[in-house]
């Protein structure tokens, strides 16, 4: 459900602030481990906390999962908390024209990588940098 590597956390939709503190356990002064280790055993033994839920039929509330959550609830949910100053997401789930490797519309915190189907785009990280591939057609 989750991989991180360093402070960067691999989704599919992204981790909102919200929804992680709701889980009961993550901020109450018990030593979770790592973000994904938290994430991955609610996965394995609670994988009902994953479920769509919300009035909105398109997961576009701060309170989503992390397969559910929009791009623009992630961001405004996460905003002044420890999750965006701390951390940087990539994510899937929510199609984009092109990956904005430069984090013009994200700060550089949130990499949005489900390009459409007409894109031949791909993320890179190497070095401790992001970079965008384009495969030749």
């Amino acid at each position: 459900m989750c991989y991180q590597l360093d402070n960067i956390l691999f989704t599919h939709a992204g981790i909102g602030h919200d929804w992680l503190v709701d889980q009961n356990r993550y901020e109450s002064g018990v030593d979770p481990g790592t973000i994904a280790d938290f994430v991955n055993a609610i996965w394995d033994y609670q994988p009902l906390r994953f479920t769509f839920y919300g009035l909105d039929p398109y997961g576009d509330s701060k309170t989503q999962t992390p397969i559910w959550i929009r791009p623009s609830s992630l961001i405004s949910g996460n905003r002044n908390t420890f999750l965006k100053t701390d951390y940087i997401q990539v994510v899937g789930h929510t199609k984009v024209r092109k990956i904005d490797i430069e984090g013009k519309a994200t700060g550089g915190r949130y990499y949005f990588i489900d390009t459409f189907d007409d894109s031949s785009q791909f993320l890179i990280y190497e070095n401790g940098e992001f970079k965008v591939g384009e495969l030749n057609a």
